[in-house]
């Protein structure tokens, strides 16, 4: 069955305008209790997407002061969307060629929705085959993110029970 992204897609769009701060925009993400933020400007076009990983590697890692560093200086620009009516399979194979998680949803040139990887497997539990069979090919893809058991960045991850998990918490499962 093939089931259109509109289906899946989370509707509640969360976005910053790309002058503020980095740390404003961390904020913004933990209050709503998300890992990833749209930047869109003040006439409503899409900018780019930040997400935690872009924090980690572009500011923490640096030891950047989050306070003095705008949102446009990390966030990922030329963001690839879907349009609604795309089927999950389009969606997933596109994130999976892509190596990316998360996929905007524009509809007549407005952000209607976001879909992550997330809300792919929650209702395709079989594509996570899909993913896996692609990381275990290419381990480029596998470039490290944020562990679903210890919420901690890691650079690698492995795939244990249908979830990304670091060495650590894989030793311990």
């Amino acid at each position: 069955m093939e089931i259109p992204v509109m289906d899946v897609m989370t509707t509640k769009i969360v976005s910053v305008k790309p002058e503020v701060t980095v740390i404003d925009a961390v904020n913004k993400m933990i209050k709503q209790g998300l890992g990833n933020v749209l930047v869109i400007d003040k006439k409503g076009v899409l900018k780019g997407i930040v997400t935690e990983k872009d924090i980690i590697i572009k500011v923490v890692a640096k030891n950047l002061d989050p306070k003095e560093i705008k949102i446009s200086e990390v966030m990922t620009k030329n963001v690839i969307t879907t349009k609604p009516t795309a089927t999950i399979q389009e969606v997933t194979r596109s994130m999976i060629d892509k190596g990316i998680r998360r996929m905007p949803v524009k509809k007549k040139g407005e952000i209607i929705g976001i879909v992550t990887d997330s809300d792919i497997l929650q209702v395709e539990p079989g594509l996570i085959d899909l993913l896996v069979e692609k990381i275990n090919t290419d381990p480029s893809l596998s470039k490290g993110g944020i562990c679903d058991v210890c919420n901690s960045f890691s650079r690698e991850l492995s795939v244990v029970d249908k979830m990304m998990v670091c060495n650590k918490c894989k030793k311990e499962l």
